[in-house]
C-alpha cells in the first residue's frame, strides 16, 4: 500500500470518527453542585444598664446582655459560657470578686429562663435551632451587711460551637 494510500485511508477514519461522534450526541447533561459552608456566630448586645448592679439592695436578678446565635448546622450549635473567676480557681460556681480585697460574692448565670451550671468555671447551653436569640441574666442574693463596701467584678465569655 503505497504512503499516498495509507495517508487517505487515515483521514477517512478520521473524518467517521468525527462525524460518527458529532452525530451520535443529541442530549447531555451538566451536574450542578453547590455547598453552604458550615458557620456558627454569635452577636452580644450588652444592656448597658446593668454594668453597675447594687448588690446591697434586693436579691433578683440582672439581664447583662441579649445574645443572638446563628448556625448553618442542621444538628443546630452549643454556646460555652465561661466565668473568668471560677475558670481560674476551678470552681463550680460563679462569682464576683471584691476589687480591694479577696471578698467573693456567689451569682447564677441565666440563660433564657434556665441556670447554667458550671464545671470548673465552664457551662454549656445546647441549641438545635439555625438561629435563637436569647437573653443572659445573673442572678444573686442580696450583700446589705454582709460584705465590705467595695467594687465586685468578674469577665463572661461567650462563645458559640456547631455541633
Amino acid at each position: 500500500m503505497s504512503t499516498k494510500m495509507k495517508t487517505s485511508l487515515v483521514i477517512l477514519l478520521y473524518m467517521v470518527l468525527i462525524i460518527g461522534n458529532t452525530a451520535a450526541a443529541t442530549s447531555g447533561s451538566i451536574i450542578l453542585r453547590g455547598f453552604v459552608p458550615e458557620k456558627a456566630d454569635l452577636m452580644i448586645l450588652e444592656n448597658y444598664k446593668a454594668s453597675s448592679v447594687n448588690l446591697g439592695s434586693e436579691s433578683g436578678s440582672t439581664l447583662v446582655g441579649t445574645i443572638k446565635e446563628n448556625s448553618t448546622k442542621t444538628t443546630g450549635y452549643t454556646v460555652e459560657i465561661s466565668s473568668k473567676n471560677a475558670t481560674m480557681t476551678s470552681e463550680d460556681t460563679p462569682y464576683l470578686m471584691g476589687d480591694d480585697s479577696n471578698e467573693m460574692i456567689d451569682y447564677n448565670i441565666l440563660f433564657g429562663d434556665e441556670v447554667v451550671e458550671l464545671d470548673h468555671g465552664v457551662g454549656y447551653v445546647q441549641n438545635p435551632a439555625h438561629t435563637t436569640v436569647s437573653d443572659i441574666a445573673v442572678a444573686y442574693e442580696s450583700q446589705e451587711i454582709q460584705e465590705i463596701a467595695q467594687k465586685y467584678s468578674d469577665t463572661l465569655t461567650l462563645s458559640v460551637i456547631a455541633n
